[in-house]
């Protein structure tokens, strides 16, 4: 007869979470391999939404082609950061995961709500102290932060649709040191970002340097 105290511990070895728990693929090789999906999918829909966005912006057609795209935007960082935050809560975000398996879980946190990005924002940063990230994405996240707290943004990264789904470059603090601090992260000139984005996507991004908060939020909720 198995005595009670083994029998306890045997039912919690063998209880299915965790057997599961211990069966995780938290090698980083599985996680690059897990991610490799997710990438693809943060992308895909992205570029979908970028075309369909250019041409509402030349001739104002394609709205549905632009409301499917955002749809499957949409859908598809649900099902992205549910992955994602299973892999980093359950395996951690480990420093010896190969180059697009950072990038990619950075970008699932940035396409994410304000909780999630305020709560990754240090280990984003620790990341790029480490050289595993580039600066601009800490950068990056922490220009959305603001926005998304109506503050003025650092390094004029973020951008937001008016009521006629134009796009404009969200307010900027002391916008005269902006290249200058654009520079430190690795990013272009505001002038050279813009023309960037149209050459490569055909979107066209509007900045007007003297941007109030209160003139962007207007135009912004109309």
């Amino acid at each position: 007869m198995v005595p009670r105290y083994l029998s306890a511990l045997f039912l919690l070895l063998f209880h299915p979470a965790i057997l599961w728990a211990q069966s995780r693929p938290c090698t980083p090789a599985k996680i690059d391999q897990q991610l490799v999906k997710v990438h693809e999918r943060d992308q895909a829909p992205r570029m979908e939404l970028m075309k369909a966005l250019s041409q509402y912006q030349t001739d104002s057609s394609g709205q549905l082609a632009l409301l499917s795209a955002m749809g499957k935007v949409e859908l598809a960082d649900r099902k992205n950061q549910r992955v994602v935050l299973r892999i980093l809560e359950d395996c951690g975000w480990q420093d010896p995961l190969n180059e697009e398996s950072h990038q990619t879980i950075f970008l699932v946190l940035q396409h994410s709500d304000s909780v999630l990005v305020a709560e990754y924002l240090p280990t984003v940063r620790a990341k790029v102290d480490r050289g595993l990230l580039a600066p601009d994405d800490w950068a990056i996240m922490y220009d959305r932060l603001l926005m998304w707290g109506e503050q003025p943004q650092v390094y004029g990264t973020q951008a937001f649709a008016d009521t006629t789904d134009q796009q404009w470059i969200w307010p900027v603090k002391e916008i005269e040191q902006l290249d200058a601090r654009r520079a430190e992260v690795g990013l272009p000139t505001m002038q050279e970002y813009l023309q960037l984005v149209l050459e490569e996507t055909g979107l066209i991004i509007r900045w007007e340097p003297d941007l109030t908060l209160e003139t962007a939020l207007e135009w912004e909720r109309g």
